[in-house]
Formats: C-alpha cells, sequence, structure tokens
C-alpha cells in the first residue's frame, strides 16, 4: 500500500507538469500557426516533410545533415499533425513540452517545488528556447533528448540544475556537448 503523504506530494508534481506543458505550448502556439517560415531550417525541414508524404525516404530520397532520427521524427510529427500546412512543427512544439516539463522533473531532484516550478518557468520563457523550439529546427528534438539523458544522471548524482538551465541558455551548442567534460 502507498503512504497517503506520498501521494498527497506527487499529485501537485503532475499538475505542475500539466500547467507548465500547458504553458510551454501557449507560448509555442504563434510560431506553430504562422503561415511562412520562421527560419531557413523551419522551410528545408517542412519541405523536407512534404517529399517526405510523397513517398520519398530518409536519407535515401531526402537528405538532412542531421543524426540518422531527426527525418523520421519530422515524418511522425507531421503524420501526428494530420499532414495540415504546419505539422511538421508538431515535433518542434513537443520538444519544447518535453524540455519545459524534464527541466521541472529533474530539478525537483535537487530543489523543492517551488525552485523547480521557477526552473521550468524559466525555460518556458526563455526566448532562445522558444527559438528554437518554436519554428522547426534540428535544436530542439536534440535538446529534449539531452534533458532526459541528464535527468537520468542526476538520479545517479552526476549532474547539477546549472548544466541544465546553461543548456536552455546556449541552445546553439551541439546535443553531444558536455560542459563538465571540458580541459581544466
Amino acid at each position: 500500500m502507498s503512504d497517503s503523504s506520498s501521494e498527497t506530494r506527487r499529485v501537485p508534481r503532475f499538475v505542475d507538469s500539466a500547467l507548465l506543458g500547458v504553458l510551454a505550448l501557449v507560448l509555442r502556439l504563434p510560431a506553430f500557426f504562422s503561415e511562412r517560415h520562421l527560419t531557413f531550417d523551419d522551410g528545408v525541414f517542412a519541405s523536407s516533410a512534404l517529399a517526405m508524404r510523397e513517398g520519398g525516404l530518409p536519407f535515401r530520397d531526402v537528405f538532412s545533415s542531421q543524426g540518422p532520427l531527426f527525418l523520421p521524427l519530422v515524418a511522425l510529427g507531421d503524420l501526428v499533425g494530420l499532414h495540415k500546412l504546419n505539422s511538421p512543427r508538431v515535433l518542434a512544439l513537443l520538444s519544447g513540452i518535453a524540455i519545459v516539463v524534464g527541466i521541472y522533473w529533474t530539478a525537483l531532484q535537487m530543489t523543492d517545488r517551488l525552485g523547480a516550478v521557477l526552473a521550468a518557468v524559466l525555460a518556458a520563457t526563455s526566448g532562445s528556447l522558444i527559438w528554437v523550439t518554436g519554428p522547426l529546427a534540428a535544436d530542439g528534438p536534440a535538446f529534449s533528448q539531452r534533458c532526459r539523458e541528464r535527468n537520468s544522471e542526476v538520479e545517479h548524482g552526476s549532474a547539477v540544475l546549472a548544466q541544465a538551465t546553461a543548456g536552455a541558455a546556449a541552445q546553439h551548442a551541439p546535443a553531444s556537448h558536455d560542459p563538465s567534460s571540458r580541459a581544466r
């Protein structure tokens, strides 16, 4: 049987997660519904999604300099969005939500609920994070994957919250960049 006090503590965490996800969603909706391509990458990856709709296969018929999972993820986002005009941006939208919620859960392992909410709200409203998770770009999915990895590393005590928030601020660093491994 579960302890009722632990159940009481868990409910706000999931409520917080849902509210933070809604905040991240609302802040990214203007970019999602934009009729024009917001960046060069947004246009190129939308064209890639259109080519895959027509039957083109990633890396055979459709080229991308991104990692091997990026184009299939773009195609999946396009499918989830029901092949509408803006459906390739579903991947960016979901990445933004995942990053914000991931930062919240990572921060919960190192601070109290208020500190975790603050970290997630700062990430959700960060202009640099909105820039890479509004229009379709490879940075958003890469960073959401890195947040997931960091969350699992924090459970094992090998990362700090500062790295997660520094990653949100430094969006142009490659996903494999690890500030803790830098030569001193």
